[in-house]
């Protein structure tokens, strides 16, 4: 039986692989539906693909510092922070949840304008 430890690191990892693997072989696919396509032609694609894998390794780098330097704040996010947000009204949970979406695309968006 698989222990809960490596589900977990599967879980953590497991963007960054799936991203990889799509940035790898999405050139194959790309050549199956465009057979006249050139070598790794798919320009607008393949960034797509890249900035994917740019965003993974980012957050589980950025996750990895901030359990490294702030370890009871990870305490507190994975433990704690999951009933307190449940005790909080409909409009501050819409509030949580928006800050926490627009700081993850603003990175994105960040990242890729800073590795153009």
């Amino acid at each position: 039986m698989i222990s809960k430890n490596v589900i977990k690191k599967v879980k953590e990892y497991g963007a960054i692989i799936a991203n990889l693997l799509l940035f790898f072989v999405a050139q194959y696919v790309l050549r199956w539906i465009d057979p006249t396509a050139g070598a790794y032609d798919a320009g607008v694609l393949q960034s797509i693909n890249l900035s994917l894998v740019k965003a993974a390794v980012c957050f589980t780098c950025g996750w990895l510092a901030f359990s490294a330097f702030w370890p009871d704040q990870k305490n507190y996010l994975k433990n704690i922070f999951n009933h307190e947000f449940k005790s909080l009204s409909p409009w501050q949970k819409v509030l949580v949840s928006c800050s926490l979406l627009l700081f993850y695309v603003g990175s994105i968006v960040l990242l890729n304008l800073t590795s153009a």
